[in-house]
């Protein structure tokens, strides 16, 4: 590799677009020369294209036609900036692109040029794998650097310069010991970025260029004081009733009310929300806008770096694939983990775990056994004052041995949301059967005994043995197809996952259980003639543990065959035909035996967010039996809050149909632009009408220069989406009504406007509406699906949306966009249940 030359060229172009071979020309080039940490030169050049600027890049880049008019043609100035950068080390954002269009652009003219280049991304990306992003927004803001004209050539540059200095600093500590694991992915990688590892004080300034933001802690109020008194309240009547389920039925208990410092400073609790995503948002809030501490955030050990695996998977890696990503994530994946207490994933940017990798290239039993970071977790959870964690994880935790789980029983429980935690207790508790996974195994090992033993009369037989559990697990695999083909289903939709709900006493299901039994005699008796201790054996052990392993999982489902539980069927759809087939039982109410651990805690809250009780007997109490050691708490009317808002635009919902109704939204918003403001989050009810949504407001020159408008699985990930909410000064975001609640979108400072597309009813096709349907037919004359359970939950729906928002943002307005509102039946029962909460505005 060549000298490292002593001068450093920062650079950023602009261009009309990526293809020069297609006629795209660069339109600015902006260029800081450094040399001894010193800025020597700084260039800003407009180009003149000789052609015409694409409007999307004028609006991007700020660039407009009349602006380069005068400027010269790169002909004119290919040669000075040959000389220019021509002996420097060349370093872009992104260099691909900035290196291939100046390398193109200089080849029309006869002008060699292949620098030493680093790219500054892939540097960010292995130096701090933690940051938010990588863009120069997200870095600007991860080292408090002030940034406001991006994509301004000489400004994006500039910037470039600062974060670039602030990487060699960081660069600059790494062990010894670290940088010798992360240096043979380094070598491999497509550029010179090795170089900035082996001499980081060659790219470290000695004043930076941009000034330092004042940093300003906006969030020490997240946990406000003014709900105190009803905290306080809260308290004492839990110290009174240490089991109890606590309700407020006229809207959903704030999370600050529960946990906030007053709470908690006295004694040792274990706090458990719905998700992961929340258990990481009020562990950081705790941990950092709080006086409390010891605080542990306990995850599942899936969520924890498994070192060894990891190690092995280095020494392992085959260089010859040279996969560049690959090579990217392991090296950032290094450097994470020697600055990582735990290795817990959600502290390095989804886009460069190793998680996934390990996941894919390790076997499972190795990222369970001597799982180092985990264990210390452990420990250190044991000696918290705290310990917060999620519902799967806590209901999983309670199926482990009690040896194992001792030190959560001495501590109080808050759980957050009862109606979330009986979701995924159920889910816990669920037997699950993948009928196409299990065929697949049975043909491995058909296929490796066939291999590791000789021709004689045991393998024959045992092959026979295989051969005829497919042939059942076939014809189960064929009823349950037949059972699908009934469903209706969306043709535009060339492929999905699909569901449906068996009634469990069904024909239907009695067809399937009988071959489920049928398959698991089978295999049981398949393993009886096995010679375990056989030495041939031993050398396809791995498919033989996991075929046993459904020996188990047949003989749970069998024991959950009655009608406290119910059957789901599940397939992925690809043109009418159905592939990766599973079966899963689950429990309708969970039964007070698995919850016996609730009374072995110290004390217990469980937080409902309404509908616990109803008179139509669908609320929580009738899916969970909690001993008659748990008292009802319901809190008193005298704790009020103000009101929320709800707008209800009567002009723009009058359409009958999707097609009608989408064009009146984007009437709505491009009428009220300026009552929405700069953040919008609209909710539709399936992915279908976010696409149609979309691509009418893209369609909308005015909304579309006004706004930056995102879609859910259009425009990106969901975690792209919610960085770029962040970034961008005016947002359009399009989103599932789950896609909102299950993710944090903002902060306390995030002023939005939610626009609520449908009343958000549950599909009575969804299989557990469908289950409580049936289980309450049994104990309830005529009961109506809609108003004993859709109803009643789409109002609860209301109030958590709401809810959520008042939580997590600082300033919202909500509009509810569906007509029904008002002009159904049932509108004044939604409207008395919603009374106290809200207050309805009508826009006329």
């Amino acid at each position: 590799m060549p000298r490292l030359k002593n001068k450093i060229a920062i650079v950023d172009i602009e261009t009309t677009g990526p293809n020069i071979d297609e006629g795209d020309r660069i339109i600015q080039i902006g260029a800081i020369i450094i040399s001894e940490g010193n800025i020597v030169n700084t260039y800003s050049m407009l180009i003149n294209p000789n052609r015409e600027i694409p409007e999307h890049i004028a609006k991007l880049t700020g660039i407009k036609e009349e602006d380069v008019v005068n400027a010269p043609q790169f002909n004119s100035v290919a040669t000075l900036w040959h000389e220019r950068l021509k002996d420097c080390v060349f370093i872009a954002h992104n260099l691909g692109f900035d290196l291939r269009i100046l390398k193109e652009s200089f080849e029309r003219f006869d002008l060699e040029f292949d620098p030493i280049a680093l790219d500054s991304v892939v540097l960010a990306k292995i130096i701090v794998p933690t940051s938010i992003g990588f863009n120069l927004t997200d870095l600007s803001r991860h080292f408090n650097l002030e940034y406001s004209e991006a994509h301004d050539a000489y400004s994006d540059a500039l910037i470039t310069v600062d974060i670039v200095s602030e990487l060699a600093k960081i660069a600059k500590k790494i062990p010894i010991e670290t940088l010798s694991r992360m240096e043979p992915f380094l070598r491999n990688l497509r550029y010179n970025e090795i170089e900035f590892f082996t001499n980081p004080d060659k790219f470290i300034l000695n004043e930076i260029v941009s000034d330092k933001r004042t940093e300003v802690n906006l969030e020490s109020e997240n946990l406000p004081k003014q709900n105190l008194t009803l905290s306080e309240f809260i308290n004492e009547k839990w110290q009174n009733h240490p089991y109890a389920v606590l309700e407020d039925t006229h809207r959903p208990i704030p999370y600050d009310v529960i946990f906030n410092e007053t709470n908690l400073k006295e004694g040792r609790y274990l706090l458990s929300f719905p998700t992961l995503d929340e258990s990481n948002y009020w562990n950081d809030l705790i941990v950092n806008h709080t006086s409390l501490e010891k605080i542990a955030l306990l995850k599942s050990q899936g969520n924890y770096l498994h070192e060894k695996a990891f190690e092995k998977y280095i020494l392992q890696y085959n260089f010859k694939r040279n996969n560049q990503q690959e090579l990217l994530v392991i090296a950032a994946s290094i450097h994470w983990q020697s600055l990582s207490k735990f290795g817990d994933f959600s502290e390095i940017n989804k886009e460069l775990s190793i998680k996934n990798l390990l996941n894919k290239h390790q076997t499972k039993d190795l990222l369970v056994k001597n799982h180092t970071n985990f264990h210390q977790v452990i420990e250190y959870a044991k000696k918290a004052n705290i310990i917060i964690t999620y519902d799967a994880n806590l209901n999983s935790m309670m199926l482990k041995n009690r040896d194992q789980i001792e030190y959560l029983f001495s501590r109080k429980l808050i759980i957050g949301n009862v109606n979330s935690f009986i979701d995924s207790a159920r889910f816990i508790q669920q037997s699950n059967i993948e009928l196409s996974d299990f065929n697949n195994q049975l043909l491995n090992l058909f296929d490796d005994m066939q291999q590791v033993y000789s021709d004689n009369q045991y393998i024959v037989h045992l092959s026979k043995e295989i051969l005829s559990m497919r042939d059942l697990s076939n014809n189960l695999i064929s009823i349950i197809s037949n059972i699908l083909k009934e469903e209706s289903f969306d043709n535009r939709i060339q492929q999905e996952k699909v569901q449906t709900f068996v009634n469990i006493e069904s024909d239907d299901a009695n067809k399937i259980m009988d071959f489920a039994n049928k398959i698991r005699d089978k295999l049981a008796s398949f393993y009886k003639q096995l010679d375990v201790e056989s030495e041939k054996l031993k050398k396809i052990n791995q498919p033989v543990l996991l075929l046993h392993r459904f020996i188990n999982k047949l003989e749970q489902m069998n024991l959950m065959n009655d009608e406290s539980n119910y059957m789901t069927i599940s397939a992925t759809r690809v043109n009418n035909k159905f592939y990766n087939i599973s079966i899963q039982v689950k429990p309708i109410r969970i039964k007070k035996e698995s919850l016996t651990w609730l009374l072995e805690m110290q004390s217990v809250l469980l937080v409902s967010s309404g509908n616990y009780y109803n008179s139509r007997m669908t609320g929580d109490s009738n899916w969970i039996q909690l001993d008659a050691a748990f008292d009802y708490l319901k809190l008193p009317t005298l704790f009020k809050e103000n009101k929320h808002i709800i707008n209800h635009p009567v002009e723009f919902i009058q359409g009958e149909d999707n097609a009608t109704r989408i064009s009146d939204l984007s009437d709505f918003i491009n009428s009220d632009r300026k009552l929405l403001g700069d953040k919008i989050i609209i909710i539709m009810p399936n992915q279908f009408l976010v696409s149609d949504l979309f691509h009418k407001l893209i369609l909308n020159d005015e909304i579309s220069k006004d706004y930056h408008i995102l879609a859910e699985s259009i425009t990106g990930s969901l975690n792209r989406i919610r960085r770029r909410i962040h970034e961008t000064e005016k947002v359009i975001v399009i989103l599932r009504e789950r896609s909102f609640t299950e993710l944090l979108w903002g902060d306390k400072q995030t002023e939005i406007s939610v626009l609520l597309y449908n009343l958000p009813f549950q599909s009575p096709g969804e299989t557990k509406i469908q289950a409580k349907y049936h289980y309450l037919k049994k104990t309830k004359d005529q009961t109506e699906l809609f108003d004993d359970i859709l109803l009643p939950q789409m109002i609860q729906r209301i109030k958590n949306v709401i809810n959520f928002i008042s939580n997590n943002y600082a300033n919202e307005k909500l509009y509810i966009l569906d007509k029904r509102l008002y002009t159904k039946y049932y509108t004044k029962e939604i409207l008395d249940q919603l009374e106290s909460m809200v207050e309805i505005n009508i826009l006329n």
